[in-house]
């Protein structure tokens, strides 16, 4: 067989002996069936590809719709400034850039955590036919997340620039890093986990939409948190609101940013969450990530 491949291949002179093992030859490479392992290579070709493309486009698809929100947060921001500031009686010129930089804050935060929620469901494809490891996939997220971030950062710049002569900021506001740094180490944890339990339970993504949804009407957002606790008749109750986890995510990052005073209870409290909230996702890594492929 060798010897005949050989011949083919230098077109020298050979004997009949060597024109009948050239005819074997043939005959295992025919064109019937050079075309039926063509169609089984292109079946099974398209078998592994087709279900990456597809997440592919999603994923495409899902960025577009991402960024024609965040492109509008500038409206949100001017429209519920002006509004909740109306019915609150709160001076424009201070709680539009607060409501802003809580907007903005708060983007990133829904980002991370209704997104990680199907985080391992919107890549079925890469991760079926992909060995790659499944934390890839939310340092996918936290990257979009704080590119988004960024690209947002204009409106806090104009609101800062506009109405620099109301606010206080100074140097303080590079405390803004490390507490943005806070916050993306908290996006990979929660997208991690929710993303496993959204993976195994399918009803979990509406259900945690729903509950963010409803955190960002308790969460001091378009409200201000320090009036309430100045004011006798609802500072017992206000005090309450410190229960809500995303409060002190949201200060740790807007108070630098607005130039407001330093308080370390937000602080301290961000760090013990991440504490825990990190050691119990790389339980449910150790435990589930192996499964992940089967559920998706």
């Amino acid at each position: 067989m060798s010897r005949a491949l050989h011949y083919i291949l230098t077109a020298e002179r050979f004997t009949g002996k060597d024109a009948f093992e050239i005819g074997l030859v043939t005959k295992l490479f025919s064109k019937e069936s050079i075309e039926e392992d063509t169609m089984k290579f292109a079946e099974d070709l398209a078998t592994r590809i087709a279900p990456v493309s597809a997440a592919i486009a999603k994923r495409l698809v899902n960025k577009r719709s991402e960024m024609s929100m965040d492109n509008g947060l500038e409206m949100e921001s001017m429209a519920m400034g002006i509004l909740y500031g109306a019915l609150f009686g709160e001076p424009i010129h201070t709680f539009l850039p607060y409501v802003a930089t809580g907007l903005l804050i708060w983007n990133f935060v829904n980002g991370c955590i209704l997104e990680g929620s199907e985080v391992f469901i919107a890549n079925e494809g890469l991760i079926r036919f992909l060995p790659a490891p499944i934390s890839l996939h939310v340092y996918r997220l936290l990257w979009r997340q704080t590119l988004f971030f960024v690209h947002n950062l204009a409106v806090y710049l104009v609101m800062v620039t506009v109405f620099w002569s109301y606010l206080d900021v100074n140097w303080s506001v590079l405390l803004a890093i490390p507490a943005f740094g806070l916050l993306m180490l908290n996006g990979g944890w929660v997208a991690l986990l929710v993303g496993i339990v959204s993976t195994r339970f399918r009803d979990i993504p509406p259900v945690t939409q729903s509950v963010v949804t409803l955190m960002f009407f308790m969460t001091p957002i378009v409200w201000v948190y320090d009036q309430l606790l100045a004011d006798p008749r609802t500072a017992p109750r206000a005090k309450f609101v410190e229960l809500n986890p995303f409060l002190h995510y949201v200060e740790i990052n807007r108070r630098p940013m607005l130039g407001q005073s330093f308080e370390v209870k937000h602080w301290i409290v961000v760090g013990v969450i991440t504490i825990v909230g990190w050691l119990l996702a790389l339980v449910f890594m150790r435990n589930y990530r192996a499964r992940v492929s089967y559920w998706v």
